[in-house]
């Protein structure tokens, strides 16, 4: 990474080191979300300890100077760099908020209309960076037994990694929101009002929306929107209209389609079978 601020296309008539770092630029926006963890996994392995953000902290860096060198277009790694900054490392976190306040000064509509995208991406990166660290402590303990109670000791620690992860995005993403979004009306009301896009789509059971929706990146989103440091009116306000808007345009489509589901797979038609033998007994 070093090389790149260096150079930085100067005195480069072809502009070899733009060319070779778009045609990169999509591996390093995935490794910036890398979650495997270093082998071998040290006894206090965890999500948290920086020798596993080796890769994430190598991205964020090129990053950072390939912005710096103004070799691709910002806004294209705002919601990576978003996802980065709820990263359990504090120093990647740091960076990439460092980087991201950069891009906001330079292209502020462009910032404003993309950075409400990373928190899906955020909610992929922890609920992966989870999983994995799941099954490092698993594969350590060699344990399956669980407490005897049907909950094995992976699904134990996967869900104590899972509240953790919710906490970092939601703590990261209102550190974001405080430091770049809410101290301007229209920053506030392009992010706020972008927010529950996600939802949005997700409840769009007639379209392609729906498709391939997570429900745990629905349920961070959400999370993240609840836990806002919200210091004005206007704030709580814009997200009741956002949700109230999905609501009254989705609403009873997937209370439908949630029906159907349920009926189709019998839990409906158990119920009214009971109802009849209920009015016959009368």
């Amino acid at each position: 990474t070093s090389s790149v601020p260096d150079a930085c296309g100067a005195g480069d008539s072809l502009s070899l080191s733009s060319g070779m770092v778009q045609d990169s630029w999509e591996a390093c926006l995935r490794l910036a979300l890398d979650a495997s963890p270093v082998p071998p996994a040290p006894t206090s392995s965890g999500p948290r300890d920086p020798r596993h953000a080796a890769v994430r902290r190598a991205a964020v860096a090129l990053m950072d100077s390939v912005d710096r060198g103004g070799l691709v277009a910002p806004w294209t790694a705002v919601p990576t760099l978003v996802a980065a900054s709820t990263d359990p490392a504090p120093d990647v976190a740091a960076r990439a908020l460092r980087v991201l306040r950069r891009v906001a000064g330079k292209a502020p509509d462009m910032f404003r209309a993309t950075v409400a995208d990373g928190l899906p991406l955020a909610a992929r990166l922890h609920a992966d960076l989870a999983r994995a660290f799941a099954a490092v402590e698993q594969g350590r303990n060699g344990n399956e037994n669980g407490d005897g109670n049907g909950e094995s000791d992976e699904d134990k620690s996967l869900a104590a990694l899972d509240a953790a992860a919710s906490l970092d995005v939601s703590r990261g993403v209102g550190a974001l929101y405080a430091d770049l979004i809410q101290g301007t009306r229209p920053a506030r009301h392009a992010f706020l009002g972008r927010l529950l896009r996600k939802l949005d789509a997700a409840c769009d059971v007639h379209g392609r929306g729906g498709e391939g929706a997570e429900l745990a990146s629905l349920a961070a989103v959400a999370q993240a929107a609840a836990a806002l440091p919200m210091r004005r009116a206007d704030e709580p306000l814009m997200l009741v209209r956002s949700a109230d808007d999905v609501v009254s345009r989705r609403g009873e489509a997937a209370l439908s389609a949630l029906q159907r589901a349920l009926k189709k797979g019998g839990k409906l038609e158990k119920k009214e079978g009971e109802e009849e033998e209920d009015d016959d007994d009368d």
